[in-house]
């Protein structure tokens, strides 16, 4: 199993049937190691804040069995331990029921949830919660005593550290979407896999540091997951980044055109570029419009200007540019700040018949651009939207993207075969093959006019360094985010700027050259 596989809800579920009710695993060992690991991350932070009390909350589920398991090691290590339990003591069945009998035995007498005023009024302050109320299965909105309960903790969270299991309660296990009331976690331990609810909308401000332990699933367990869903993170781009060759020449390592830029929009352009040169890039064109030039010269000396004939914007005729340029051209960058001109969009079609190197299209570019353009290109293609250009442009409302995002990013990554990164505060990546790629790096700050720009120039330079369509999109994707945490540390989520995120790239980009 690769550790870096993202499941669904649903898929989590068909993993659990096939890993016990085909192959035989125990389901009390899984329980027992699972909950063993929410035990041994709630005792490293109670050590670390001096917390000596848990109190656990535990749902009818695997998620409460877990919890009966961390109360019984809590307590072996010499914690005070509460246990509050949603279901009816005889509701609770199978391998929970098991680690139910067994914290019993070790004098944990649990308090059943009749009254939820006797709950509030034993909430402490100095404690770690422990929240096992539900676990990822939750796909519809909260209701009765379950939504009440996680609205009065809400309510009384304070200064309790929160460990959630598998999930924050409240948090739908494939969408990430918040279900009507949900309890903020410090650490969310997640068990065997990651689910996409750990990383998708609100799923990424409510889960906190995101813990996985391998329970030891076998491969085979896994035969039936339909999506292929992978995290990228570090690991994964080393394995994608190659050495510059000691003997390469500038046009070696390759030559990118970026167009873009209008009059009233010049630093678009220059951030792209900037990050396309900061990234690598051999040799840097830039097609751009008079009235954007002064800007981009002032910025970067590096690269070389070329003027559209329009001092304000592109027309048609500045495809001869193109045509001068494009043998010793390894990929084009088109969109950042290029404006919406009718012009302009006859150009970027007279382009589009042209091109045929790997291409990133972003930002006005994607104005210009409708599904059917995509079945007549004839280049390798990138396309880099946020929310509102993706659902512009496929015609998809926000709030049917917000319930199914991975079915629709991948079914319209195939159906066009064109790799799709559809930027948020999670990023998602969708290849034409199936392969969806979530992105867990990046800040806050990053929401900020001229960040998509510096993404499309760094996807621009890896696709001129001769690295695939795939490959580009994934080290642009991470070492954007990167460079945004960097630009956090030093500036502050609320100070930071897109420029900011160039100046990182570079010691992002030394680490993988160790």
């Amino acid at each position: 199993m690769d550790k870096n596989i993202v499941l669904t809800s649903q898929d989590a579920q068909r993993v659990d049937k096939i890993a016990m009710g085909e192959l035989g695993l125990a389901g009390e060992k899984l329980m027992k190691k699972a909950g063993g690991f929410v035990a041994e991350n709630a005792f490293k932070i109670m050590q670390k804040k001096r917390i000596s009390k848990c109190q656990i909350f535990c749902g009818k589920g695997n998620n409460g069995g877990d919890g009966f398991v961390a109360a019984y090691e809590l307590s072996q290590l010499g914690k005070k331990v509460e246990v509050f339990c949603i279901p009816k003591k005889e509701e609770i069945k199978g391998d929970a029921k098991y680690h139910f009998n067994r914290m019993i035995d070790a004098g944990i007498t649990p308090l059943f949830i009749n009254d939820l005023s006797e709950i509030e009024k034993k909430l402490d302050n100095n404690s770690l919660w422990i929240d096992g109320i539900l676990g990822t299965g939750l796909n519809s909105d909260l209701r009765g005593t379950i939504k009440t309960l996680i609205e009065l903790l809400v309510k009384h969270h304070n200064k309790q550290p929160v460990v959630a299991i598998d999930i924050p309660s409240g948090i739908d296990g494939t969408n990430g979407k918040n279900r009507g009331a949900a309890l903020q976690a410090d650490v969310t331990t997640t068990m065997g896999f990651y689910k996409l609810g750990n990383f998708l909308q609100d799923g990424k401000a409510y889960n906190g540091e995101v813990k996985m332990v391998d329970l030891g699933y076998p491969d085979e367990s896994f035969k039936k997951v339909r999506d292929s869903i992978f995290l990228c993170n570090d690991e994964v781009i080393k394995k994608l980044i190659r050495p510059i060759s000691i003997t390469a020449h500038k046009y070696q390592i390759g030559q990118l055109i970026a167009m873009g830029g209008s009059s009233t929009m010049a630093g678009a352009i220059t951030l792209a570029s900037l990050s396309a040169l900061r990234s690598g890039v051999g040799m840097l064109h830039a097609i751009i419009p008079l009235k954007a030039t002064s800007t981009l010269r002032s910025h970067s000396i590096e690269t070389i200007i070329h003027q559209t004939q329009n001092k304000n914007h592109f027309i048609t005729e500045d495809i001869k540019i193109i045509e001068e340029l494009d043998k010793k051209t390894k990929a084009y960058l088109l969109g950042p700040g290029i404006g919406r001109k009718k012009e302009t969009n006859a150009f970027v079609h007279t382009f589009l018949k042209f091109n045929k190197k790997p291409t990133v299209i972003d930002a006005d570019g994607l104005f210009h651009l409708k599904p059917s353009d995509f079945s007549s290109i004839n280049f390798p293609l990138v396309i880099t939207p946020h929310w509102g250009e993706f659902c512009r442009l496929f015609s998809i409302k926000a709030r049917e993207l917000s319930e199914n995002i991975i079915e629709i990013i991948k079914n319209t990554s195939e159906k066009y075969k064109i790799v799709i990164h559809l930027k948020s505060s999670t990023s998602v990546t969708a290849f034409p093959d199936g392969k969806i790629y979530i992105h867990p790096t990046g800040v806050p700050g990053m929401a900020t006019a001229g960040s998509g720009d510096v993404l499309t120039g760094i996807i621009g330079s890896f696709l001129a360094q001769g690295f695939s369509t795939e490959s580009a999109t994934l080290i642009g994707a991470h070492i954007h985010g990167r460079a945004g945490e960097i630009a956090s540390e030093k500036f502050g989520n609320r100070s930071m700027i897109a420029s900011d995120l160039v100046e990182g790239l570079s010691n992002v980009l030394r680490e993988y050259e160790k």
